[in-house]
């Protein structure tokens, strides 16, 4: 602590509100203030496991719902946030603007503050309420209190997710109902914390997010308390968009649903990479819709990254790339780019060739390549794409389109065989999409290619044709005669559809 600074105030709001307002005042500490707070009884632990301090005071946060409130701007990543139009205000000091502090307030870690208070004997109660459950264990909160149109999830549809997640999992589900409000069927994977346990504590409530696998979750106190644990959590948002009404884990831990309508399209794509946003249709979400990507998280990483960015890129690669196109009704990119996807995590440091930047926003039916690969080393902090395209207007395109993954994507405009005969380092992925089908050198400019960029493989490398396929009896497309030199020189085919990718073994290179 420092020149005596000393922030005392009263705190009265929900738990959603409190976990928010503790996170903030990390800020302050960090800033040498001491910090003490007057809050509901109910509310002390949250508090204390944020290392606050208890002092009577008059002084009251109203915590205000300013204008702004839930009008996000693709291009602020705090506007509309609810903690970041109450940052300066109210009594709290000024430490910086706003737009100084987001990205430090989005990166403060809270996940092992109930460590500490969490007893032995508290985790005996949550032992016993959970004993004989097969796990994983699922929490679900629902319904809310305040604004509870907006945060709801239907009862139908949440009923329809338990039988999903049930039939999905071999797990149990518990469901976080403090007032006897939610269906709740008869079934022995099934237990009501109010029924079956309680009105339990803030406490209790960590300890049991704590004791739990995963939340699925509203705009409510259970979600926001998660992000105090090491639990991941879904979050299902609708009528609040959810960077407006959360902070981001920077773990990377949590998933957020919310609406692909096309006035939420620029700000999802703009707050993908801290939330790890997953989308929608309609006005709410199905329960298909909620129960795929639960059973996604309570599977683990798929490609290896942060579980929240693995999911988000797992809706984009599995759902997304399913497609048609003017040469084949089954161009099946989902199957054969995840197939690629789950094959990068045996590269530690992954170097990715593309030859055929992007050259639209959101053109999943082209394969959308450049933005999946920088999401990809983005999430594992490793690795560079090097995309290469001899149209400066698509090179712009795309550099614009993957700023969120920084330097771990470079767009270089030139001839692409050129490029890859004075390319100077190693080659564990190249990916090869630059002349289109229409011009009837295709598949000679790919055999270019691959012979261009032979010097740079190793035993290992794979190579990717897009737009390549198997017809009467021989290969067309991109690929259609760098697939056969390839298969000449030593490569297996190792996985194909739409797309086809050529792996190189042991001693052929």
């Amino acid at each position: 602590m420092s020149d005596g600074k000393k922030l005392v105030q009263f705190f009265d709001h929900g738990l959603g509100d409190c976990v928010q307002y503790v996170t903030l005042l990390q800020l302050y500490k960090r800033r040498g203030y001491d910090v003490r707070c007057h809050w509901e009884p109910n509310k002390e632990h949250v508090f204390q496991a944020a290392g606050i301090g208890h002092q009577q005071t008059l002084k009251h946060n109203p915590w205000k719902y300013y204008p702004g409130f839930n009008s996000p701007k693709p291009e602020q990543d705090g506007s509309g946030n609810k903690t970041f139009l109450n940052l300066n205000r109210d009594g709290l000091p000024h430490i910086g603007e706003p737009d100084e502090l987001w990205d430090e307030l989005c990166q403060v870690n809270l996940e092992d503050s109930f460590d500490k208070l969490i007893t032995p004997e508290v985790r005996a109660e949550v032992d016993r309420f959970l004993d004989g459950l097969p796990r994983p264990i699922v929490c679900i909160h629902s319904k809310g209190t305040n604004f509870q149109g907006e945060k709801t999830i239907p009862d139908k549809a949440i009923s329809e997710v338990y039988s999903l997640l049930l039939d999905g999992m071999p797990g149990s589900l518990v469901l976080m109902d403090w007032d006897n409000r939610v269906p709740r069927p008869p079934h022995g994977r099934i237990r009501h914390v109010k029924r079956d346990w309680g009105h339990i504590s803030v406490l209790q409530t960590a300890a049991l997010l704590s004791a739990s696998d995963l939340l699925i979750g509203i705009d409510s106190g259970p979600y926001h308390l998660a992000a105090m644990t090491r639990t991941p959590a879904l979050g299902v948002f609708h009528h609040f968009y959810p960077s407006c009404v959360t902070l981001p884990r920077p773990t990377l831990k949590n998933v957020v649903m919310t609406r692909n309508a096309n006035s939420y399209k620029p700000v999802n794509q703009a707050r993908r990479k801290r939330w790890s946003v997953v989308e929608y249709g309609g006005a709410l979400p199905s329960a298909s819709d909620i129960a795929t990507h639960a059973l996604r998280m309570l599977t683990g990483p798929r490609y290896g990254l942060p579980l929240g960015r693995d999911v988000m890129l797992q809706q984009m690669v599995r759902d997304w790339l399913k497609a048609s196109t003017g040469t084949s009704a089954l161009a099946d990119r989902n199957n054969t780019m995840d197939w690629l996807f789950r094959e990068l995590g045996r590269f530690p440091n992954p170097q990715i060739v593309e030859t055929g930047s992007i050259r639209s926003r959101e053109d999943w039916s082209a394969g959308y390549s450049t933005y999946l690969f920088g999401c990809y080393l983005d999430g594992r902090n490793a690795g560079q794409l090097t995309s290469t395209d001899v149209d400066g207007g698509n090179c712009a395109t795309a550099r614009e389109l993957c700023r969120p993954w920084g330097e771990r994507v470079s767009v270089v405009e030139s001839d692409s065989v050129q490029f890859l005969k004075g390319y100077g380092g190693k080659i564990d992925v190249l990916f090869l999409d630059s002349m289109d089908c229409e011009h009837a050198e295709h598949a000679s400019h790919g055999l270019a290619e691959a012979k261009a960029a032979e010097p740079h493989f190793h035993d290992g490398s794979i190579v990717g044709f897009d737009d390549t396929v198997w017809q009467s009896g021989r290969w067309t497309g991109k690929g259609g005669l760098g697939v056969p030199y390839l298969l000449g020189q030593g490569w297996k085919v190792a996985a194909s559809g739409y797309q086809t990718f050529l792996v190189i073994g042991p001693g052929k290179t």
